[in-house]
């Protein structure tokens, strides 16, 4: 039990030095690594657009057949949204991992 606790706080004290992740990938230049974000950001945008628009289509063609959805089209354009944020996340780190990159803690202070 001692031992899980010393280990929870190492690594609650290795959490507070460290901030939010970056990309490395070998070999990678500064300028290399935001070009290769700034491409897979607008690429991740795009299909997250794209994901976007065919979830409204279908959830129009719902309600124009009469199909009524428990939640209310202000909630259901909620919560595309926030699934639009989390697609577009997520290609994000499709994209960076398919070139090569991995995430890394960037640490704070001394």
């Amino acid at each position: 039990m001692r031992n899980r606790l010393l280990l929870l706080g190492l690594a609650l004290g290795l959490g507070a030095c460290a901030g939010p992740s970056g990309w490395v990938r070998p070999g990678s230049q500064p300028e290399q690594v935001r070009a290769d974000q700034r491409e897979c950001r607008a690429l991740a945008r795009d299909i997250a657009r794209r994901d976007l628009w065919w979830r409204e289509q279908a959830f129009e063609d719902r309600r124009d057949t009469g199909n009524q959805e428990r939640f209310s089209p202000v909630l259901q354009r909620q919560m595309f949204e926030a699934d639009y944020r989390d697609r577009e996340g997520e290609y994000l780190v499709d994209c960076m991992q398919a070139k090569g990159y991995t995430r890394e803690m960037v640490r704070r202070g001394p």
